[in-house]
């Protein structure tokens, strides 16, 4: 099965529309997208606390993509993937927000990610205590960025997929590949 990992940014965690969505698959490929707000959503909330989480202002929105392109483009990212996210309810929420009509290429799974990767680490032999240990990391590491929340996750994935016996510093490497992939994609983040 070809496994990808999505996230997205919100304006507000209730009531609120996204903002960003990243995406990391499992062949390597990482990318993010920024949202242009719909006119609609301009009543809909803005929450300076979400702002200093993920750390985008509305300004820098008005660089991003329409919401029915941001689904497109993800259409085609992810066609055929099983995608799954750390927060499936939100992330597929703000995932039909985007685009209610336009048919989705890809499957959103309701399996939240870190199920997927305990799963990942049993079938591979990967001894609990190290399993959790991997999960807890891929789940903060990310740092509130789309991108690179899903490459943190998707990182995790890697690592617990090998299975045998996991050095630490493999992980932290793995990690540390996956968030200049997922650096690269978001390039409203530079600045």
């Amino acid at each position: 099965m070809r496994i990808a990992f999505v996230d997205f940014e919100a304006s507000a965690l209730h009531g609120g529309y996204p903002i960003e969505v990243g995406y990391a698959r499992s062949d390597g490929k990482v990318g993010a997208i920024l949202i242009k707000p719909r006119l609609e959503w301009r009543d809909l909330t803005w929450s300076a606390a979400s702002e200093r989480i993920h750390g985008l202002s509305r300004s820098v929105l008005d660089q991003g993509q329409s919401a029915e392109t941001a689904l497109g483009a993800l259409n085609v990212a992810l066609d055929k993937y099983a995608c799954f996210s750390d927060a499936p309810a939100f992330d597929w929420h703000w995932l039909r927000m985007l685009d209610p009509e336009q048919p989705l290429r890809f499957r959103p799974m309701m399996t939240p990610a870190d199920s997927l990767l305990m799963m990942a680490a049993e079938e591979a032999g990967v001894p609990g205590p190290v399993a959790a240990r991997i999960v807890d990391r891929a789940i903060r590491l990310g740092g509130h960025t789309a991108a690179g929340d899903a490459a943190a996750l998707a990182a995790g994935y890697e690592v617990l997929c090998y299975g045998g016996e996991i050095r630490m510093r493999d992980v932290e490497a793995s990690f540390r590949n996956w968030q200049a992939l997922a650096f690269t994609a978001a390039y409203w983040r530079k600045g």
